[in-house]
C-alpha cells in the first residue's frame, strides 16, 4: 500500500549490503502468498493484492537463494505461495542476459532470451509482479546514456502494458562516502547511479540506505548498536499522490 502500484514500473535502489535481494524475495513471497485477511506487510505497509510472481535474479545461485529464502521465511509462507512464486536464478540457467541487442544499424531489438521470457510470462495465470534483480546485469549498454536507458524502458514495457503486472527493477547507488553519509531521501535520490533519465523511466523510485544515526536509534530500541544493521527506506520519487 503506497509503495508498489499495480501494473506500474518501479526502481528500487540501495547501498551495497543493504539487502535489496532479501527485500525483493520478501516482497515476492508476500505477494504470491497473499490472501484476504492474511495481514502480510512489506516495508511496514500492508500487502493489498496478490497473484503469480516471477523474479529474475542474476547475482545468486540456487543454493544461495534456498538459504536466503529459508532465512526470511521461518513460518513456511512459501508453501502457501506454492507455484505462484517463481524465483529464477539465471546463474543456473545459462547466465544473465541483456534484455536488448543492438544490430549493425544501431537499432535495439529484444534479445531472444527476453522474448522467450515474455512468452513464458504470457502463459502464467494472473501475473501480479515481475522483479528484475539487477538493472546493470540486464542492461545492453552504458547506464550513463539517456538513449540506452530509454531503450531499456521500452524493452520492459510489455510487462506492465501487455501482461499487466507490476514491475520492480533493482539498482545500485554510487559508492558511498563514509565521511558524508546519506541523511535524506533527496540525498539518496541524487546518489542513484547512471543517467538522470533513469528515475524518469519509472513511475516510482524506492530507496534503502544506511541509517547514519544508527547508534542512538538502536540504543533507544534496546538493541546493541552495530553498523550495517539499521537501514532507512523511503520513496525517493513518485508520480502518484497516494505514495507513502
Amino acid at each position: 500500500d503506497g509503495l508498489v502500484l499495480a501494473r506500474k514500473p518501479h526502481l528500487v535502489v540501495a547501498e551495497g549490503g543493504a539487502g535489496k535481494t532479501f527485500s525483493m524475495l520478501d516482497l515476492g513471497l508476500k505477494v504470491a502468498a497473499w490472501e484476504e485477511g492474511a495481514g502480510l506487510r512489506w516495508w511496514g505497509q500492508p500487502v493489498r493484492a496478490g497473484g503469480t510472481v516471477v523474479m529474475l535474479t542474476t547475482e545468486d545461485d540456487a543454493d544461495e537463494l534456498h538459504i536466503r529464502i529459508h532465512d526470511i521465511d521461518p513460518d513456511g509462507l512459501r508453501y502457501r505461495a506454492g507455484d505462484r512464486w517463481i524465483v529464477a536464478p539465471l546463474v543456473n540457467m545459462g547466465g544473465a542476459f541483456t534484455l536488448g541487442e543492438r544490430d549493425r544499424t544501431g537499432n535495439v531489438a529484444p534479445a531472444a532470451r527476453w522474448l522467450q521470457t515474455l512468452d513464458l510470462l504470457r502463459g502464467l495465470p494472473n501475473v501480479a509482479l515481475v522483479i528484475v534483480d539487477t538493472l546493470n546485469t540486464t542492461l545492453h549498454g552504458e547506464e550513463n546514456s539517456a538513449t540506452v536507458v530509454g531503450e531499456y524502458a521500452k524493452l520492459l514495457q510489455p510487462v506492465c502494458g501487455e501482461i499487466g503486472a507490476a514491475l520492480v527493477v533493482t539498482h545500485h547507488i554510487r559508492k558511498a562516502d563514509p565521511n558524508n553519509p546519506i541523511h535524506t531521501p533527496d540525498e539518496m535520490a541524487a546518489a542513484v547511479r547512471g543517467s538522470s533519465a533513469l528515475p524518469a523511466a519509472f513511475r516510482a523510485v524506492l530507496g534503502m540506505w544506511h541509517c547514519h544515526d544508527y547508534a542512538k536509534r538502536m540504543k533507544a530500541m534496546g538493541i546493541e548498536p552495530r553498523p550495517k544493521q539499521l537501514w532507512r527506506m523511503g520513496v525517493l520519487k513518485a508520480n502518484n499522490p497516494e505514495m507513502v
